[in-house]
């Protein structure tokens, strides 16, 4: 019996595009281990919501990876036949796992969303998570449906970055928004992967390539920028406020 199991992108692409969602969960875990460290200094709660974010885009990608490389494992070589069994369970793996890859990921940036437009009631944060939601489930029989309301959140994501940039327009805000665009541009080309496969090869690069920038900005950030003591005083002789230097991934003030 055939498996009728959609894969993305060339055939020699199968595995490349696994190393590059490697990289993409190591970048959002350095971005939320820095957004809990700027949370203990600072007690900023827009600085945990921003590590939550970054965990559940990690998740979302492990999710992806471990479902690529369980289909891949299961399906072995691909001219020889296959018996029901093994169909119905390949196929429920990888709808399974695209699923909560998908959900996963549209929560965190609906997440982003809410960090950048200042949303702090938590009905209209679990409003849209309802919407994501709905859009993953629809997306399991149309991939558009998932990859257009990507590209719509990334829209406000990549907005809130250009505005920090703007106000602030120092290098490491230019990184970000840029990153960001980068992600966005990814998911243009994913919508039209039915009609030429190397857009997954195009997508998935622009995809690295934007969690590569987060990960420069990381690793090239001095401690000096990440905070700074101020030496106005607060009330008492000698003492000093500790405030938060944006480095691009804070929404506008």
């Amino acid at each position: 019996m055939a498996l009728d199991v959609p894969l993305y992108g060339p055939h020699w692409f199968n595995g490349i595009d696994t190393a590059f969602d490697i990289i993409s969960i190591f970048a959002a875990l350095m971005v939320a281990w820095y957004a809990r460290k700027i949370k203990c200094i600072t007690g900023d709660k827009s600085c945990c919501a921003l590590g939550h974010a970054f965990i559940l885009i990690a998740i979302s990608f492990a999710i992806k990876v471990l479902t690529n490389i369980a289909v891949y494992t299961k399906l072995g070589d691909l001219s020889k036949p296959f018996i029901l069994a093994e169909v119905i369970q390949v196929q429920i793996l990888f709808a399974l796992g695209y699923f909560f890859y998908r959900l996963f990921f549209l929560v965190a940036l609906i997440w982003l969303v809410c960090i950048g437009l200042k949303v702090i009631d938590w009905r209209v944060k679990m409003l849209f998570v309802l919407f994501a939601a709905v859009a993953t489930f629809f997306s399991h029989y149309s991939y558009l449906v998932f990859h257009l309301t990507a590209m719509i959140l990334l829209v406000y994501v990549v907005a809130d970055k250009y505005g920090t940039y703007k106000q602030s327009r120092n290098r490491r805000s230019a990184i970000i928004a840029l990153s960001f665009f980068a992600v966005l541009l990814s998911q243009v080309m994913f919508v039209f992967v039915s009609l030429e496969p190397w857009m997954y090869v195009i997508g998935e690069t622009l995809q690295v390539i934007g969690f590569l920038g987060i990960i420069y900005n990381q690793v090239t950030l001095p401690k000096a920028e990440c905070c700074y003591v101020s030496s106005v005083p607060d009330g008492s002789a000698g003492s000093a406020n500790v405030r938060w230097r944006s480095n691009g991934y804070s929404g506008r003030k």
